[in-house]
């Protein structure tokens, strides 16, 4: 699964241990040691006719790197630079990839 430049990758949380984790994994063709974008929440950009047709990220605020995969869908990260992630932002693919 080939993902677009800036699309969400993922959702954050804290788990119980503390750890930091995101809802993609290898299946979403991501790797261990990958750096991910932090962002603001984005915008819906609709047609003429008011359908949301795509959707905008916000602001880059941090980056994440990948430490490790748990199961199928989580993965564990550490934060590189900036803010923390927390639920409310966006975690993508970095503009260059």
């Amino acid at each position: 699964l080939a993902l677009p430049p800036k699309a969400r990758v993922a959702v954050t949380f804290q788990g119980e241990d503390g750890g930091l984790y995101i809802s993609a994994s290898r299946v979403n063709g991501l790797n261990q040691g990958q750096r991910l974008d932090v962002r603001e929440p984005g915008k819906a950009v609709r047609a003429p006719s008011g359908q949301v047709v795509a959707f905008r990220p916000g602001q880059s605020v941090g980056k994440v790197e990948i430490v490790e995969f748990v199961g199928d869908y989580l993965a564990v990260v550490k934060t590189v630079s900036g803010q923390t992630p927390d639920d409310r932002h966006w975690i993508t693919l970095p503009a260059s990839q």
